[in-house]
C-alpha cells in the first residue's frame, strides 16, 4: 500500500528502549518503547514527520521497515537520534529495509548486524531520493549498504562502515535481474578496515539487463579507505559517468583488484583525480574506455599503476608515480593505437638505491619487456615531457599515529604526501598537491555528450552541494584579436608578392596566412618554427583554435605542435597542451585547463608532408567567459550592478581569490570599462 503525503501529517515522533511505552502517544516527554511500534505506525508517517530514537538505547526486537512512505523534497522523512552525547542509538542484530519510498533521510545511527547474508542497510523497489547520513555499521552479514532494483538519487555521506562478512561495504549493485537506477553520491565516508577479509570498500557495477540501461552517474569522493580485501573502490562493468576522486586508500588488495579498479570495455567515462594511494597490497588498476586519470598519487613498495588491455582513449597525465620495487607501471598487454589518448607530464619517482621508472610491458602468454623512461617514450611516444627522478619530501604515514582514517586529516598527515618546496612538478601542477599546498584535482569536470545538466549530472541534495559544488564550466569565446601585438616569429616570408608575415595569423582574415621562408633561403629554416602573441591583457585561458592555410596547397601546414601560457615572456615553463593536428584544412580545437596568463606561444615541431616549413591562417585563443551572475542568484540585476559600481576603477586593488568581489571578471586587477562590458552583455539574463 502507498500512503499519500496528503493523507498525514508531520509529526516528531521519540523512542526510548529503556523508558517508553508503546501506549505512549511518542512525544517527547511520553516517547514509544519498540521498534515494533514504529513499524506499525509508519503508515502516519507524513512529509516533514521525524522518528527520533535516544542515543545510549538499544534495539533487538524487530527491522525497521521504512516501506511505502514518501516525503518531499522540502519536507523528507526522518529516522534519527535524539538525546545528550556523542553514541549513536543501536540496532544489535537488526538492519534497515528502504522499499518503495521517497524522500528519506537515515541518521545518527549504529547498525551491529550479524545475519550471514542479510545486509545491514537495504534500498530496493526503485526507492529515490535517499540519504544516508553519519551512521555506523558494523558486521553486516552481507554488504553495509546495499543499493540495487532501480534506486536512484542517494547521497551516502559521513557513515562508518567496517567489519562486514561478505559482498562490499557500499554496494551500488545490480540484482539478478534488474539494475540499479542512476544517480549516486558516495561521499567522506571512512573505512577502517575489515577482519573478515570481505569485497571492496566501495563497488559500483551495473550492466543493461531485461531491456533497462546501466546505472549511471556516480560520484564516489573524499572518502578514507584501509584494510579491503579487494579494491578500495570499484568502479567496473558497465555504468557510465562515475567520478572517484579526492580518495584516500591504503593497504587494499590482499585477495585481489587494488587500490582502485576501473576496468571495461566499453565506453564508460571514468574520471579518476586527485586520489592519494599508498602502502596497497595491489596498485591501482586502469582498463576501461574513456577514462581521464589526473593529479593522482600512486605511492607503492611495488608496482603502483596496472593498465588492462580493455583501456581504451585514456588521458593519464600530471600524476605522481612512485615506486620502491621494480616496476612503476605495467602493461599486462602490448600498447596498441587507441589506449591511451595522452601519457605524459608524470613524474615518477623512487627511493635512492633503487630500479628506477620501469615500465613492464607483458602482454599475456609472454615474456614479457622492461623499458626505462627514456625506452618508453622512444618507442611508443609517450610521455615526452614527464621525469625520472627522486622526490625529496615523499614518505609514507606510520601505520602506528595513522591506522585510524579518522586521523588522515590535517597538515601534518597530508605533509608525507607533498613533495619538498621548490619542486620542479609545481610549476605545472603535477600531483595531488600544488606548490601551496591545496589539493589538485578535486574538480567535478563534466563529461562532453552526456546531457544531464552539461555533463555534470545530478547536483545532489544540500549537504552534498555544500561540499562539492557543481560549478558550471563558462563560456568558452574567442579573445579578441584587436590588441594583440607579435612579440617574436623565428621566421616568416617578407618578400614583395610572396610576403606572408607573422601577423597575418590574427588578423582575421582566413585568406591570408603566416608562412616561414621560403622564396630566397637556401636551406629553408627547419623546424622547429613559433610564434609568440602579446594577447594585452591578462585572461582565463582555457584553449585555442588553429586555421591551416585554405586552398590547395598544402605547404607549411602544422603536424605536431607545442602551446604555452606564460604571465611573461622570459619563462614559458612547460607546454599546457601538446599533440598532433588532423591532417585536413578544417579548423583545429583545443582546450585544456583554464589558466591564467598574457602571453601565448604556438610551436611548430613539424609539418605535415615533412617540409620545414610552417604556414597558418589564423590563430584564436579561448578564454573563460563571465557570466556577469556576481551574486549568483541565476540573475543578472542590479544587485550585480551595484557590486560592479562598488569596486569601479580600484586600480590594483582586486586580487586572487576574490577579484574584488567577483566584479573583476577578466582578472586583470582592475574593474574597468572591459569588465562592464562583460557584464552589459548579459544585462537583464535570468537562468532557465
Amino acid at each position: 500500500m502507498w500512503v499519500s503525503s496528503a493523507d498525514v501529517r508531520a509529526v516528531d515522533y521519540y523512542v526510548d528502549a529503556t523508558g517508553g511505552n508503546d501506549s505512549n502517544p511518542g512525544t517527547f516527554e511520553l516517547p514509544w518503547r519498540t521498534m515494533g511500534k514504529v513499524n506499525d505506525m509508519k503508515d502516519s508517517y507524513g512529509a516533514g514527520t521525524s522518528v527520533f530514537f535516544k542515543r545510549g538505547c538499544t534495539w533487538t526486537d524487530e527491522h525497521l521497515y521504512a516501506y511505502n512512505i514518501s516525503g518531499t523534497e522540502q519536507a523528507p522523512i526522518t529516522f534519527g537520534a535524539y538525546g545528550p552525547g556523542d553514541s549513536r542509538p543501536l540496532l544489535s542484530g537488526k538492519s534497515i529495509g528502504v522499499r518503495s519510498a521517497r524522500h528519506i533521510i537515515i541518521r545518527d545511527l549504529k547498525i551491529d548486524h550479524g545475519s550471514i547474508g542479510v545486509s545491514s542497510l537495504s534500498l530496493a523497489d526503485a526507492t529515490g531520493y535517499i540519504q544516508i547520513i553519519n551512521n555506523e555499521l558494523s558486521n553486516s552479514g552481507s554488504n553495509s549498504i546495499k543499493i540495487n532494483e532501480f534506486v536512484h538519487h542517494t547521497a551516502i555521506v559521513d557513515n562508518i562502515v567496517y567489519d562486514w562478512y561478505a559482498n562490499d561495504g557500499i554496494s551500488i549493485h545490480d540484482s539478478s535481474s534488474e539494475p540499479v537506477g542512476s544517480h549516486h553520491w558516495v561521499i567522506d565516508n571512512i573505512f577502517p578496515g575489515n577482519v573478515h577479509g570481505a569485497e571492496d570498500a566501495i563497488d559500483f557495477a551495473s550492466d543493461d539487463k531485461g531491456g533497462y540501461p546501466a546505472g549511471q552517474d556516480v560520484k564516489i569522493i573524499g572518502n578514507r579507505v584501509t584494510g579491503s580485501a579487494l579494491a578500495g573502490v570499484s568502479v567496473c562493468h558497465s555504468g557510465k559517468y562515475t567520478w572517484v576522486i579526492g580518495n584516500l586508500i591504503t593497504k587494499c588488495g590482499t585477495v585481489g583488484a587494488g587500490a582502485i579498479q576501473a576496468t571495461n570495455s566499453s565506453e564508460n567515462y571514468r574520471w579518476i583525480s586527485g586520489n592519494i594511494m599508498w602502502d596497497n597490497d595491489r596498485p591501482a588498476c586502469i582498463g576501461s574506455g574513456k577514462l581521464w586519470c589526473r593529479n593522482n598519487m600512486f605511492m607503492e613498495h611495488g608496482k603502483a599503476l596496472v593498465v588492462n588491455s580493455t583501456l581504451q582513449n585514456a588521458v593519464v597525465r600530471q600524476n605522481i608515480i612512485h615506486s620502491d620495487g621494480y616496476h612503476a607501471v605495467v602493461f599486462y598487454c602490448d600498447v596498441v593505437d587507441g589506449m591511451l589518448d595522452e601519457m605524459d607530464y608524470n613524474w615518477f619517482s623512487y627511493n635512492d638505491g633503487q630500479s628506477p621508472c620501469r615500465i613492464r610491458i607483458a602482454p599475456p602468454g609472454e615474456d614479457g619487456r622492461n623499458l626505462y623512461l627514456y625506452q618508453w617514450q622512444a618507442e611508443y611516444g609517450f610521455d615526452l615531457n614527464s621525469h625520472c627522478v627522486t622526490i625529496n619530501g615523499l614518505s609514507y604515514p606510520s601505520d602506528s599515529t595513522y591506522s585510524d582514517p579518522a586521523t588522515w586529516t590535517g597538515e601534518a598527515f597530508f605533509d608525507h604526501f607533498r613533495p619538498a618546496p621548490g619542486w620542479q612538478g609545481y610549476s605545472d601542477n603535477r600531483g595531488a598537491f600544488d606548490a601551496d599546498g591545496n589539493r589538485l584535482g578535486m574538480e567535478i569536470v563534466p563529461f562532453a555528450g552526456y546531457s544531464e545538466n552539461d555533463g555534470y549530472g545530478w547536483e545532489g541534495p544540500p549537504i552534498v552541494q555544500e561540499r562539492y559544488p557543481i560549478i558550471s564550466m563558462p563560456v568558452q569565446s574567442p579573445i579578441p584579436q584587436g590588441g594583440w601585438d607579435l612579440v617574436y616569429v623565428d621566421s616568416e616570408e617578407t618578400y614583395g608578392a610572396y610576403n606572408r608575415p607573422a601577423a597575418n595569423s590574427f588578423d582575421g582574415d582566413p585568406d591570408s596566412i603566416w608562412h616561414t621562408e621560403w622564396f630566397l633561403t637556401d636551406p629553408d629554416p627547419a623546424h622547429p618554427h613559433e610564434i609568440q602573441i602579446d594577447l594585452g591583457s591578462f585572461y582565463d585561458i582555457c584553449g585555442f583554435r588553429q586555421l591551416p592555410r585554405q586552398g590547395e596547397y598544402p605547404n607549411g601546414m602544422i603536424e605536431d605542435y607545442e602551446f604555452y601560457v606564460s604571465n611573461n615572456t622570459d619563462d614559458w615553463g612547460t607546454p599546457i597542451a601538446s599533440g598532433t593536428f588532423a591532417n585536413d584544412k578544417t579548423e583545429k580545437q583545443v582546450t585544456f585547463d583554464r589558466i591564467f596568463g598574457r602571453y601565448v606561444r604556438l610551436i611548430a615541431l613539424s609539418e605535415m608532408n615533412g617540409h620545414p616549413w610552417t604556414s597558418m591562417a589564423e590563430l584564436n585563443v579561448l578564454a573563460v567567459q563571465p557570466d556577469s551572475d556576481i551574486n549568483n542568484d541565476g540573475k543578472v540585476n542590479l544587485e550585480d550592478f551595484a557590486t560592479l559600481a562598488c569596486w569601479w576603477d580600484d586600480d590594483g586593488g582586486c586580487v586572487e581569490p576574490d577579484w574584488c568581489g567577483g566584479a573583476d571578471f577578466n582578472m586583470s586587477g582592475m574593474v574597468d570599462m572591459l569588465d562592464f562590458a562583460y557584464f552589459a552583455e548579459n544585462w537583464l539574463r535570468q537562468a532557465d
